[in-house]
Parts: structure tokens; C-alpha cells; sequence
């Protein structure tokens, strides 16, 4: 459902006549929420807990992966806080049988759920996919990756406990719990997306606090070769290596990219139309993939992305240069090609005797980036006809192209004319790939403190994505911010690991959870501060033109047209109620008390900033009111621990602090 669709147009309204407007704006347009879904189970009339008391252990394999291993501990964890019982743990090499009386909870992939046969497979589930099945008196939880069996566990800690996570430390699980009734469980989920992650700073770790997210995704073992997950191409054939003039044995100039003042930090994927030295770089290639698969049996996803930061040109040597025009100026053609081929080679060697120990299902992702965008295709804008050039630029399976689209406005529909270039770009690269990834963008990165409305349109977004058979969705907020995240950053990260499951959620029920929850007692009027942000990001849509549109995560938004000084005095009041309101909470919960008076004091921080921004030099507002929002800015930012304040190239914080202090 989308939210704020209904959107009247002021044509002669002043920005003072909006803030009065808004006055009376205490609710979403769209009326209240409906009740959460959930799938009903037949009982079958036994307990998992009963009464306070329990029989059941845990088993896990004697080999668990680490995934599974934090399986364990959570079931264990949040069902201790909720029934104040702590459960047994126990290997399968400990367990001879498991009979029809057997009381245990099986975690992921044991030796009894490969002998009842639950354990799923890729092809059933799909990567991030899991089975929950009760046989007998056991409940088994296995993923078709050990990484699906850690969403399986939180899923059943839904089901059981109404386990739900929001935020770093915020959580709900219900309490005094006494009965946990045994339910026919026969879920086999198929996750709209093999792979789903929301990137923020403080959530770049694969085991932070971001695994906690009910139902939601994480990153799977990839990329080890450079240590993150992209922009990896050169680790594969690094400079240090292989251009080195005095190890002639090891020296392979042709296969980075040269230009006029100097070498480039990239690949050439033509290898200058050297064959020899081309078909050295895809056995080169191979052999770094080889090594890592062997030292990892759970690794099947590698990124082969361009270098960051050197990305405004592209090889222009003959080869490079008569591949892209060849295929229609789109200088991704010579990636294409390149990773086919070295597909084919890693396929053939897994049919070798030396390769069939790590044969498995592998993908590897490059971005579509920058000068790599244009899918090497023929496209007709009149008829919105797809065609082929020829054949070799389809990309094997294996193979998955990664749109990363900065052009696109993301306050805007995938289906707006200003996206139209970006929705015809997905459909190009749908047309020559199985898979295909999407790298969406969802903050400001030239002002990591102002905040992005890109809540209209998310979940349109996300159902477009899984109609296109997208495999892999990266949503990128601000990775460089290592400590708390304005702009309502800690929402749509819990969005989009509900989107990421499930792209028909009820958004403005998972909305309205998430302010309950989180905000405690200041949620009405946090609440009505993110509905009036969204109505005034509407209206500054349809009257501005430099407020939203392509490339939007680059915009100046700090300028009064966009937001009145009558209106951000509204909502910096809107923030200190909600603080006024949360005291209530001090003495029943002074943890839950203090998450919620951080997360307040967090959003309190993009208001008072665009105060400053806009209006810190204003003489006729009394200073009186500029040093209460210095003082409040500069006290948020110490209390959170705020670092960054853009990226590309990163701006620390520090220069806003000084000017705070003055």
C-alpha cells in the first residue's frame, strides 16, 4: 500500500500557510492501521512450554557454521527472556535418535533433518529460503543456507513469542510468558530476494545488531577477497602482483586500463586484444576465486566491480574502444563478455578432477555503474522493444549484473517519468541476464544530516524489483556514519528488512509498530512529525523543481523555500513534547526509557541542523532561540556520537561541532 498518495496542490500557498496548515495534521491521511497477519497453525494440542515448565533442548550439528551457531543462541536467548527458562543445548553427535516422543527444537543442517529430509534446497526455497516443520513432537529449522537457517530461527521466535526487532537495543518479546502451545508448523518460505541488505555504518559488521531484525536479511560470506562486499575487481589481479617490471614472470601490463597520465586504477576486460594475455587474466582470475572457495566451503557469492573512485572514464584502447561501439556505445559489453568467460572457465574446471571437491552453485556480481549502466542491447524508446546485438552478451547464470543507478529520483515512483531512464535500464539488463542485483541508494550523501522522503515510494520500488526477478537488493544509506544515523534511517532500515521478506506488507502498520515501540509514549507526537515531513516533502515535490529529480541523493535541500522557519520551530517543538512525553517511561523501564529519549534526541538532530543550516545567521530571530538550538544540536550530536557528516569524499563532523561551540 502506498502511503501520502492523496496530495493537494497549493498553487499559491505560502510556505508560512503550510506550517499553519499542518497545525492540524495529528494523523496519516490513510486512517488507521489494520491488525498484523500472521499464518494460522493448527494446534496440536501439545506444549513446548507448559505451566513455565519445559522438556525441550535444542540440537544443533557438531559442525555448525557460524550462522547457525547464533541460531542457537538466540532461540535459547529470547525465549529465556520471555518464559524466564533457559533451554539445553545439545550436538546431534551427542544424540543417537530421534523418536516420535523426542522434545527437541533441530537448528539447521543435523544429521535428523537430512534424515527426515527438511533440509531444503536452493532451487525449492531459494538462497535466503527456509523450512519450519514440526514432525512429531520436534520443530526443525534449517535453511537452504546456514545463513536462510538464521532468518528460519527468528521467524519461529516470531511465531512463538511475537519476537520484533527495531532498532539497535530495541526490541519486543513478550513477557511472562508460561505456555508455548506446539503448532502444526509447515512453513516452506521462498524470500522474494536471494540476497537483501540495508547498509548503514553502524550495521556494516555481518554479525552486528542488524541479525537481530525479525525475518530480515544480512550478508551472506562474500567477498573475501578484498574484505567488503564491493568495487573488487583489481583484488582479483592486483597492481602489486602483476605490475611489477622487475618480476618479467609475473608482469601483465595489458590488463589495467591506460590512459593519458598514467595507469588507471581498473581492469581491462580486452586485455588490449592480446588473446594470450587475455586468456592468462581469465586463468588468473579463476585461481583467486579457487583459493578462496577452498578455504571457505559457504562461499558462492563474489563481486567483480569495478574500482570506486575511478569510475569517470572507461578504457578507450582499440579493443575496449571497437567492443563499445560494436555494441552500441555501452562500454559494459567488455565486462560482459569477460565474466562469461570466465564462467565457463570455473564451470569447466569444477568437472575436472582437481575441481569437483568445491563444485557448487556460485554467482558473481558486477555493477552496473557509472559508464557501465547501458546494458549492451538494443533499445527502442518509441515501442520500448528490447533486441539483441547478438547472443555472446547473454549472460550466464551464473553471472548477475548489478544496476547502480545514482540518476534515479527515489523520493519518485520506478514508474514516474522523471525514473523512466532508470526503469528502462532494469528491463535491458532483465532482457540478457537470469539474475539480475539492484543497488538502491537512500540517503543524502553530500549531507549525511538531512534527511530523504524516500518512504513514498520504497515499497513500490521493492514490488518492481521482485516482478523483474531481481535476485540481489543492496540498499546503500550511510555506510560511512559508524555511530548513529538521523534522517529516520533506524524506520527504513526496519522497512526493508519487512519488504525484503514480504513486498505486500501493510507499510502503515509496520510504521505505526515501529513508533510504538520505539518512541514509547513520545510516539504520537514523533509520529505526527514524520507525517508532516512526508506531506511537506509532497508538496515541495510539486512546487519546486530543484527539490526533487534525477539524482536526488545529491540535492541541496537546506534552503528556506523548502522549509520555513515557522515550520521547523513547529517540529523542534514536536521533538522536545516527545521528550516531555517519554519521561513517563523513566521509572517503569529506564533502559527502554533511555533507547527512546537517544531515538528522539537522534531525529531531533536533522531538525535543529536545518534550523542552523538555513537560519543560524537570521538577526531576527532572538539569540535567546539560536543558542537553545546550537546547544541542543551540539548536545545530540556528543550523546550519539555522531562522526560524519558527508561522503564521497568523507567530512567528518568536526567542523560542524566547532562552529556549534562558537
Amino acid at each position: 500500500m502506498k502511503l501520502f498518495r492523496k496530495f493537494i496542490v497549493f498553487a499559491l500557498v505560502s510556505l508560512f500557510s503550510v506550517s499553519t496548515l499542518l497545525s492540524g495534521c495529528n494523523s496519516t491521511p490513510e486512517g488507521p492501521t489494520t491488525p498484523e497477519e500472521k499464518p494460522l497453525f493448527e494446534s496440536t494440542g501439545n506444549y513446548i512450554f507448559k505451566n513455565g515448565l519445559t522438556d525441550y533442548r535444542i540440537i544443533y550439528p557438531a559442525d555448525a557454521s557460524s550462522d547457525e551457531t547464533v541460531a542457537v543462541e538466540e532461540i535459547k536467548f529470547i525465549l529465556s527472556e520471555a518464559t524466564n527458562v533457559e533451554l539445553e543445548t545439545v550436538s546431534d553427535a551427542e544424540i543417537q535418535t530421534v523418536e516420535s516422543q523426542s522434545k527437541y527444537i533441530l537448528i539447521g543442517d543435523n544429521k535428523f533433518a537430512v534424515e527426515k529430509n527438511v533440509v531444503p534446497t536452493s532451487e525449492q526455497v531459494n538462497l535466503s529460503g527456509y523450512v519450519i516443520k514440526t514432525i512429531d513432537n520436534c520443530v526443525y529449522i534449517v535453511g537452504a543456507t546456514s545463513t536462510a537457517t538464521l532468518f528460519g530461527a527468528y521467524k519461529f521466535l516470531e511465531y512463538t513469542v511475537n519476537y520484533d526487532y527495531f532498532f539497535t537495543d530495541i526490541y519486543h518479546v513478550d513477557q511472562d510468558v508460561l505456555d508455548i502451545p506446539l503448532m502444526k508448523y509447515d512453513v516452506n518460505f521462498k524470500s522474494p530476494f536471494d540476497y537483501s541488505m540495508i547498509r548503514y555504518g553502524a550495521h556494516s559488521d555481518a554479525h552486528s545488531q542488524v541479525t537481530k531484525y525479525s525475518t530480515s536479511k544480512r550478508p551472506f560470506d562474500y567477498d573475501p577477497i578484498s574484505g567488503f562486499g564491493g568495487h573488487s575487481s583489481m583484488s582479483y589481479l592486483p597492481q602489486s602482483k602483476y605490475f611489477n617490471e622487475n618480476d618479467p614472470e609475473n608482469y601483465h601490463p595489458k590488463w589495467y586500463m591506460q590512459e593519458e597520465d598514467g595507469l588507471c586504477n581498473q581492469l581491462c576486460y580486452t586485455a588490449r586484444g592480446d588473446q594470450a594475455e587475455y586468456d592468462l587474466m581469465i586463468k588468473a582470475s579463476a585461481e583467486t576465486i579457487f583459493n578462496a572457495m577452498r578455504k571457505n566451503p559457504n562461499l558462492y557469492m563474489f563481486d567483480f566491480s569495478m574500482t570506486d573512485g575511478a569510475f569517470e572514464t572507461w578504457c578507450h584502447c582499440d579493443k575496449c574502444t571497437e567492443v563499445t561501439n560494436y555494441y552500441g556505445g555501452a562500454t559494459s559489453a567488455a565486462v560482459v563478455l569477460f565474466l562469461n568467460d570466465l564462467t565457463d572457465y570455473i564451470n569447466e574446471y569444477f568437472e575436472s578432477d582437481q575441481g569437483k571437491d568445491i563444485k557448487r552453485e556460485y554467482y558473481i556480481f558486477f555493477y552496473a555503474y557509472f559508464s557501465l549502466v547501458k546494458a549492451p542491447v538494443n533499445y527502442n524508446a518509441e515501442t520500448g522493444e528490447i533486441t539483441l546485438i547478438d547472443d555472446k552478451v547473454i549472460c550466464n547464470k551464473e553471472v548477475v549484473p548489478e544496476l547502480a543507478d545514482l540518476g534515479m529520483d527515489y523520493t519518485q515512483s520506478i514508474y514516474a517519468e522523471v525514473n523512466k531512464e532508470t526503469y528502462e535500464r532494469y528491463l535491458c539488463w532483465e532482457f540478457i541476464a537470469q539474475k539480475i542485483g539492484a543497488y538502491v541508494y537512500s540517503c543524502v550523501y553530500n549531507d549525511y544530516l538531512v534527511p530523504l522522503d524516500d518512504f513514498n515510494d520504497m515499497q513500490e520500488l521493492y514490488q518492481f524489483l521482485k516482478s523483474i526477478n531481481v535476485m540481489s537488493v543492496f540498499n546503500l544509506g550511510n555506510g560511512a556514519e559508524k555511530s548513529f544515523h538521523t534522517g529516520w534511517a533506524a524506520l527504513r532500515t526496519y522497512l526493508v528488512s519487512k519488504l525484503s521478506n514480504d513486498v505486500d506488507i501493510d507499510m502503515n502498520f509496520y510504521i505505526q509498530k515501529f513508533f510504538d515501540n520505539v518512541y514509547l509514549d513520545g510516539s504520537e507526537k514523533m509520529k505526527q512529525l514524520f507525517d508532516e515531513f512526508r506531506f511537506v516533502g509532497e508538496y515541495n515535490t510539486a512546487n519546486f523543481s530543484d527539490y526533487s529529480g534525477r539524482s536526488v541523493c545529491y540535492n541541496d535541500f537546506t534552503k528556506e523555500i523548502f522549509f520555513s522557519k515557522q515550520l521547523l520551530t513547529r517540529w523542534r517543538n514536536l521533538c522536545n513534547e516527545a521528550l516531555a512525553e517519554v519521561v513517563k517511561n523513566q521509572e517503569n523501564d529506564p533502559s527502554q526509557y533511555r533507547n527512546a529519549y537517544n531515538m528522539i534526541c537522534g531525529e531531533r538532530v536533522w531538525v535543529n541542523y536545518l534550523f542552523f543550516n538555513i537560519y543560524g545567521n537570521d538577526s531576527s530571530i532572538p539569540e535567546q532561540t539560536h543558542k537553545a538550538i546550537k546547544s541542543e544540536l551540539l548536545s545530540d550530536i556528543e550523546r550519539l556520537g555522531i562522526t560524519t557528516r558527508q561522503e564521497g569524499p568523507v567530512v567528518s563532523i568536526d567542523g560542524l561541532v566547532d562552529l556549534l561551540k562558537r
